[in-house]
């Protein structure tokens, strides 16, 4: 099967009754057949032109995302030099948040061993003088 384009200059209507002598480079249709045809080619016209449509808004969004990308890159950047710039008059240099989150958990960490030791002394203490006290 192969398909071909065919314009509608190089379309024929014949009305007669009798057929041509050369029939070799000649499409036969009847009336039925050209509808059909006629019918799928204004419903391929439909789709071509829903699908520029689709690439059109397609291209839009693309366009608007690449914008709302450029703006975000622009938020990011002039919150990171005012957080930098905060930080260097806090702390008179810039400080890896990382480093410091990681020093404030263990800051924690230490604190609760020096609970737990501290709670362990004084249960120490507490058992010695209730052992001196029945002694």
């Amino acid at each position: 099967n192969v398909a071909t384009g065919i314009r509608s200059h190089q379309i024929r209507y014949d009305r007669s009754t009798r057929l041509p002598d050369d029939l070799s480079d000649a499409l036969i249709f009847n009336r039925i057949n050209k509808s059909g045809l006629t019918n799928r080619i204004v419903d391929v016209r439909a789709e071509i032109k829903r699908e520029k449509e689709r690439y059109v808004n397609r291209k839009q969004e693309r366009k608007d995302l690449s914008h709302e990308l450029k703006h975000a890159a622009q938020v990011i950047k002039r919150l990171t030099d005012e957080c930098n710039k905060l930080m260097v008059e806090k702390f008179g240099k810039l400080v890896q948040l990382e480093k410091l989150e990681g020093a404030i958990v263990n800051l924690q960490i230490e604190e609760l061993k020096q609970r737990l030791d501290d709670a362990g002394d004084e249960y120490y203490n507490t058992m010695t003088q209730y052992e001196v006290y029945n002694d």
